[in-house]
């Protein structure tokens, strides 16, 4: 990757880890402030690298940009993840099972790490892996699942949750519209 590529992924981790300890102990308005920030920031840059493939006409270097913006989503949403554990709310196992919000996060986020760990060429051959074309499509699940984290947690207005589902509809049409 290109140096500006790699500021992009470290500038995106920084931002997220900016608000990773701010306040002393429990969670605290600075720390949910760190949480939805983190998390609007993961979703933002997962909705722009899903945007890359249909502007690709206009892109030169699509694949890298949207590899870029991939990896500085996967930043965000580790400091998205390590922010609301340290906050006191990721500690309790059992509310994965309770709470569908957190299940929907939950299985985001690990689609997303897998299809983090397979962003990487050298990755992929150490593991032999030739379908991971196949796991990069869960992206749109996975934005899907974010859609409906957001939609279930108490932090979205209508509005918000409107533009992000239209802007998930527009970029699903587009890439069976724009299908290689």
């Amino acid at each position: 990757m290109s140096p500006l590529r790699w500021a992009l992924v470290a500038a995106s981790g920084l931002l997220g880890l900016s608000w990773l300890w701010p306040g002393p102990t429990g969670p605290v308005p600075a720390q949910v402030t760190a949480i939805l920030r983190t998390g609007w920031a993961a979703a933002l840059f997962l909705f722009a690298s899903l945007a890359m493939r249909p502007l690709r006409r206009w892109l030169g270097a699509w694949t890298a940009w949207r590899r870029a913006l991939g990896l500085a989503s996967a930043a965000l949403l580790i400091a998205h993840m390590l922010v609301v554990w340290r906050s006191g709310w990721g500690l309790e196992p059992m509310l994965l099972l309770t709470e569908p919000h957190l299940r929907s996060g939950a299985t985001a986020t690990m689609v997303l790490l897998l299809m983090t760990l397979t962003s990487f060429p050298s990755l992929l051959r150490a593991l032999r892996l030739g379908h991971w074309r196949l796991l990069h499509r869960a992206v749109y699940a996975a934005a899907l699942l974010v859609l409906h984290h957001i939609a279930l947690s108490a932090h979205a207005e209508p509005w918000q949750l409107g533009l992000w589902g239209m802007a998930l509809l527009m970029l699903l049409g587009l890439r069976v519209m724009l299908r290689p």
